[in-house]
């Protein structure tokens, strides 16, 4: 199991690449968006398709969450935890704080294998955010 990410809860990315030669560098930025009515340590639960921003050179970026848990979903969304990847405008990152007590299901299932099992593009299955 591992710990589940909460709104302000930061991604890292290693090399954020947006075919600038400015922008090959690590970034990491908060979780902006969560359910609405699931909260963790008092902040919104991250779920699969969520959003969050990051800051560079380039201006600001902003990152969704793409891998999430197989067993447990919030809002019929999976839960999004420490370590789980994120797509960032230039390249896949992934979670790097969580909630230090609330611990979420084994597994992992991503909107890219979803993307991969159905055909549809990334941003259809992650409602075109």
């Amino acid at each position: 199991m591992q710990p589940q990410t909460r709104l302000g809860d930061d991604s890292f990315v290693p090399a954020d690449g947006h075919g600038k030669i400015c922008c090959t560098h690590t970034c990491k930025g908060p979780a902006e968006t969560g359910s609405e009515d699931v909260f963790v340590n008092n902040k919104k639960a991250v779920r699969v398709t969520d959003t969050g921003v990051h800051s560079t050179c380039c201006g600001p970026n902003t990152w969704i969450a793409v891998e999430g848990s197989e067993t447990v979903l919030i809002n019929n969304l999976q839960a999004h935890r420490l370590f789980d990847m994120d797509v960032h405008c230039g390249g896949p990152g992934w979670m790097i704080q969580a909630s230090p007590d609330v611990f979420v299901g084994d597994g992992t299932e991503s909107a890219m294998s979803d993307a991969k099992k159905t055909g549809k593009a990334l941003v259809e299955i992650c409602g075109g955010r």
